[in-house]
């Protein structure tokens, strides 16, 4: 039988106790955090749902930047804008980087779409494509007509079913974004291919919340067959493959067959088709511009008609700004935005108030790095916690409370941190849609309160009133609300059916 000699026994425990005596080094100048357990660190008590609220709540017993630990692995959470700052824009050339996760990599997701890939060539080279398309002042501007066109669609769909608010929300948001990036005009019910990218964006959200799937701390687990008790990860993880590798594939498809025919409309796609572009960038891009940015639109344009309910004073006062400044014999456009302050600082309450990505996507550190005497290894998973940034009352007074004003200058009174610095990311992982993003939530703002009121139901004399709540995710919804819309007055109500003028 095989046996090991006493010496060399000895050596292998000195070298074991040596390896322990160094990780714990490390770990003891970890930022702090809750108590970890041996070996496993804190895999028992990672947050299943909700991970922001609880960071945030750790953060007042342990400080602003906390740390988990699990086999091996280093999670930096930051709760404050100076920290996310100072790491992840100002150290940005070691923070870009994005950890891989099992389940995108069972997911087909890993390497393709940008927002998923490793920091480097391949990533830069692919995110040029996208801000050259959507990342200057210019680009955006030329997408007014559009963003108009989709906007002015769906107050005409408020109009006739006031009920199926949040699906007219994905519909405008979709027609948006797919006309961009495919030449796409979507059907008015129904459409094959919202329903296909919106099935695939859905379960993205959920499988890259940051502590949704123990396979990600436990990466022995992918082994497992798919049909054993706890596997339904696997499941989850191929019928997303099926239907990322469908949209992929039929979007491109349907691009490359008009150009063929002399059928397609000038895109994103078509552009680059024409220019010989590798396909696979011009897939994955393709797919990037719906799923980067477009899951939080829709978000936080539901979120804004929550907020309408609940502020009806935040309401009034913005229909009085259009009024005066627009008229009634027109709709707002996106030529009147520099004209309309107060529906610019409702815009940026709504980024604000509620935090479309609470933990952000998460970023890895590429080195070794230490920040305010902690030491932070190199591979960490390093999350901003937007929600809890968005909540602090050193930067927001009364920071439950939906408060345009907040945003405005004032005798004696300073405008309170501008949003935009954190909620569409950080470094040069920051979101190149985010112009387009901006423009298209001010017009179907501006455009709403413009022709509707929108108020609470009530139903058998008692007033339903909206709960204040983010759903889980790494996409993460406002809580399901109902509300009445109706057109504010005749003219209104026909004013939906006019031309549209840019």
């Amino acid at each position: 039988m095989f046996s090991l000699q006493p010496s060399v026994l000895s050596l292998l425990a000195v070298v074991f106790f040596i390896a322990l005596w160094v990780l714990s080094r490390k770990s003891h100048n970890l930022p702090p955090g809750p108590k970890r357990l041996p070996f496993i660190g804190n895999i028992l008590n990672m947050p299943q749902e909700r991970s922001w609220e609880v960071f945030a709540e750790w953060s007042k017993i342990y400080g602003p930047i906390i740390s988990l630990t699990g086999l091996g692995q280093s999670v930096i959470v930051l709760n404050t804008l100076e920290a996310a700052h100072d790491l992840l824009d100002k150290r940005s050339v070691i923070y870009s980087d994005r950890p891989s996760t099992v389940m995108a990599q069972l997911c087909g997701l890993w390497g393709g779409l940008p927002i998923l890939m490793n920091y480097g060539n391949a990533y830069r080279h692919r995110r040029r494509l996208i801000h050259q398309a959507l990342g200057t002042s210019a680009a955006v501007q030329k997408y007014g007509t559009q963003v108009a066109a989709e906007s002015r669609r769906m107050m005409k769909h408020l109009l006739t079913s006031p009920d199926n608010l949040k699906q007219h929300i994905h519909h405008a948001s979709s027609g948006i974004i797919l006309s961009i990036a495919y030449g796409y005009h979507v059907n008015e019910q129904n459409d094959p291919l919202v329903s296909l990218v919106e099935a695939a964006m859905d379960i993205f959200s959920e499988i890259n919340a940051p502590t949704a799937f123990l396979v990600n701390f436990l990466p022995f687990l992918r082994h497992i067959p798919q049909w054993m008790p706890g596997a339904r990860f696997k499941r989850r993880a191929y019928t997303l493959k099926a239907y990322t590798d469908q949209a992929t594939d039929t979007t491109y498809r349907m691009v490359q067959d008009g150009l063929a025919n002399g059928t397609a409309v000038p895109s994103y796609t078509s552009d680059l088709i024409e220019h010989n572009e590798n396909e696979a960038d011009v897939k994955w891009t393709g797919l990037m511009l719906y799923t980067g940015g477009w899951p939080g639109v829709i978000c936080m344009m539901y979120a804004f008609y929550k907020a309408m309910v609940l502020f009806p004073e935040v309401q009034a006062r913005a229909q009085a700004e259009l009024d005066a400044v627009v008229g009634s014999d027109r709709l707002p456009m996106p030529s009147d935005r520099g004209d309309l302050p107060y529906i610019e600082a409702l815009l940026c309450e709504t980024l604000r108030w509620h935090s479309a990505t609470p933990t952000g996507v998460p970023h890895r550190v590429m080195e070794d790095d230490c920040y305010n005497g902690y030491f932070i290894p190199r591979g960490s998973v390093v999350i901003a916690n937007t929600w809890a940034i968005s909540r602090d009352p050193t930067l927001y007074s009364n920071p439950d409370t939906f408060d345009p004003t907040r945003f405005l200058a004032a005798p004696g009174k300073k405008p309170e941190q501008d949003p935009r610095a954190f909620v569409f990311g950080h470094g040069r992982r920051l979101c190149s849609g985010q112009g387009l993003a901006e423009l298209s939530m001010f017009v179907e703002i501006s455009m709403t309160l413009a022709l509707f009121n929108i108020t609470k139901v009530v139903e058998n004399g008692v007033t339903a009133e909206p709960t204040i709540e983010h759903m889980p995710g790494l996409i993460s919804h406002p809580s399901p609300f109902k509300c009445i819309i109706k057109p504010r007055n005749e003219k209104a109500e026909a004013l939906i059916g006019g031309e549209i003028v840019v």
